[in-house]
């Protein structure tokens, strides 16, 4: 028997045991730990898609919450179909996708000038689909985040 009642010295209540060998809050801690990964993972897997980069090039959506405008770059080819050119930007990205290599000596922040660029392998879609994220609509009709207008066939 203790000397004084738990209620007045609560430190002198029995500690919790540790039946499972871990914290005596075991099963909660566990379920935090498991869940971080999954967390983690959603994260990571929240950036530009070639869908997305090629709506924000080729839709004419006004800005919306997080979602800035699209920038509508179909009204600079008026022979040309939005659609014709938002399926050539989309075919053209996914097949890059598709391809493993690294960026070379592409850089999504030059200007396209005269040449064709193309993109040639997942890190150079990667780059691409970054920069037109980030661009400004006024920028990208300049042609910084090349190809944006040029896709090849």
């Amino acid at each position: 028997m203790l000397p004084y009642p738990a209620e007045v010295a609560p430190w002198l209540r029995r500690a919790p045991t540790r039946t499972t060998g871990g914290h005596p809050r075991g099963p909660r801690m566990r379920s935090i730990l498991l869940l971080l990964p999954i967390a983690a993972l959603a994260t990571a897997c929240s950036g530009p898609t070639c869908q997305s980069s090629c709506e924000r090039l080729y839709g004419d959506q006004p800005a919306t919450g997080d979602e800035p405008a699209q920038c509508n770059l179909a009204t600079l080819f008026p022979d040309t179909e939005p659609a014709e050119m938002m399926d050539s930007c989309m075919a053209h990205c996914n097949d890059a996708v598709a391809r493993n290599g690294e960026a070379g000596d592409y850089d999504p922040n030059q200007r396209a000038g005269a040449a064709e660029v193309s993109l040639d392998n997942e890190r150079q879609a990667a780059l691409w689909m970054d920069c037109v994220e980030q661009t400004s609509c006024d920028l990208l009709k300049t042609g910084v985040c090349a190809p944006t207008t040029n896709f090849p066939n």
